[in-house]
């Protein structure tokens, strides 16, 4: 599973590919993805593949993590997901949405 995380409203346009969980988001030496911004936790978030979809988990953090402007302790991701940690926001994109079909 290869998910992109295209960070929105900002000047310096980044993107965040998940090709591999877990995936840690925090601004400490220990988070695998670090991103220099001072109201992010060391360790912020983490991204784990669960039965096909894509979760998102708060890791105990002193400013929260929301998606669609809804805090949230753990979250399974759709694309079009916002992603806000931080000063930063994110949508999400390349997952497989849960209504789209599969072919056999």
């Amino acid at each position: 599973m290869s998910v992109r995380l295209v960070c929105e409203g900002s000047k310096n346009q980044h993107e965040i590919t998940v090709d591999e969980t877990p995936v840690v988001i925090g601004r400490g030496e220990n988070a695998t993805v670090r991103i220099d911004d001072r109201w992010l936790s060391r360790r912020h978030c983490e991204f784990e593949s669960l039965d096909g979809t894509l979760v998102i988990r708060d890791l105990g953090s002193k400013h929260g993590t929301f998606v669609n402007d809804v805090q949230i302790d753990q979250f399974h991701l759709n694309p079009g997901d916002v992603i806000s940690i931080g000063l930063n926001k994110f949508r999400v994109e390349g997952i497989p949405s849960s209504t789209d079909a599969v072919s056999v």
